[in-house]
């Protein structure tokens, strides 16, 4: 998951390179005289990360937008705070200081969101 400016500038710079990198490994694939099915299996984790990353990318500018639905339940708080930091445009200082929590807290909230928990 996104959660920074940064971490977005990054993604946008390697899908950016994804694509170069994708590219030349089709070509050479080709010049090694492979069929589509054979060139299409062996692009296919190239092009996987590539799509994962994309839609990491689409989530973050979601955020960004302010679109990061209702919450239903408290198993989604984290991501929920995560997405209304990143609408607001807040650190996560800035997200502990109106939490009135610690700094520690909210990037605990981060470590747990990208492991899966919710």
């Amino acid at each position: 998951m996104i959660t920074t400016n940064a971490e977005y500038k990054r993604a946008l710079e390697r899908l950016e390179n994804d694509l170069k990198t994708i590219k030349k490994q089709k070509e050479k694939l080709i010049e090694m005289d492979l069929s589509e099915e054979e060139i299409d299996r062996a692009l296919q984790p190239l092009l996987s990360f590539h799509e994962q990353l994309k839609e990491e990318v689409e989530a973050y500018e979601r955020l960004k937008r302010g679109d990061f639905g209702a919450l239903y339940s408290l198993n989604g708080i984290g991501r929920w705070l995560i997405g209304f930091r990143i609408a607001k445009g807040w650190t996560q200082t800035e997200l502990a200081k109106q939490l009135g929590v610690s700094q520690a807290q909210v990037k605990k909230m981060k470590v747990m969101n990208t492991m899966g928990f919710h």
